[in-house]
């Protein structure tokens, strides 16, 4: 019997899937329906590839989808072009489409017109973000505001552990994920201690002329 799917993503590490999937499951109880849940890792949605997005669509084509639950119509693309290629798609195959969010359930004219027209605005809400941000990032430039992460700052005994790890074949991966080295980093006026990334130590190697 074809599945009823919750497909669930995020943009970021930083953002919880939990609501995400509490959500889901509340309309499921709502509506009497028990859905598989599909949880894509975090990405852009604008990456090239999105594996778990594009086997739901295999899955759907194979006839093995009934039904997709999910929660706003970005989480299908982050271009109007891509979301309506799906939604169209889906519409083909006869897969019932539900987005918790913009209320729209694409099984009905009114809903695959509205689909359509969120998709649109959204789309326009995040190039006017971009370029507000582009804006911003001019302006800070024009300043003369340095942008960018602030910069690690090595110290003479710090290098000197990083070399004599290394001169005893203590693998980069160790020395990070053990925090074997410690560097600061000034944020806000701030000294904070952080583990370097593997790069990092490389390149503060050979800036200092012992990589």
């Amino acid at each position: 019997m074809p599945a009823d799917v919750a497909l669930l993503r995020c943009s970021t590490d930083a953002q919880d899937l939990a609501h995400q999937r509490a959500a889901a499951l509340r309309w499921a109880q709502a509506n009497g329906v028990e859905l598989e849940i599909r949880e894509e890792p975090a990405t852009s949605g604008c990456a090239a590839r999105r594996p778990v997005l594009e086997q739901l669509l295999a899955d759907a084509r194979a006839g093995r989808v009934r039904l997709i639950w999910v929660r706003e119509l970005s989480r299908l693309g982050r271009s109007t072009l891509a979301v309506v290629q799906v939604l169209d798609e889906l519409h083909r195959l006869g897969v019932r489409l539900v987005s918790a969010k913009e209320g729209v359930d694409y099984s009905t004219p009114h809903g695959r017109f509205l689909a359509q027209v969120v998709a649109s605005f959204a789309e326009l809400e995040r190039e006017s973000i971009r370029e507000r941000t582009r804006s911003g990032l001019a302006a800070a430039r024009a300043r003369g505001v340095r942008l960018g992460r602030p910069r690690l700052q090595w110290r003479d005994e710090e290098l000197e552990e990083l070399r004599a790890l290394r001169a005893q074949g203590v693998p980069w991966r160790r020395i990070h994920d053990e925090g074997l080295v410690k560097v600061f980093q000034l944020v806000d006026g701030e000294e904070r201690a952080v583990v370097p990334s593997q790069r990092a130590m490389r390149r503060a190697l050979a800036e200092a002329g012992a990589a």
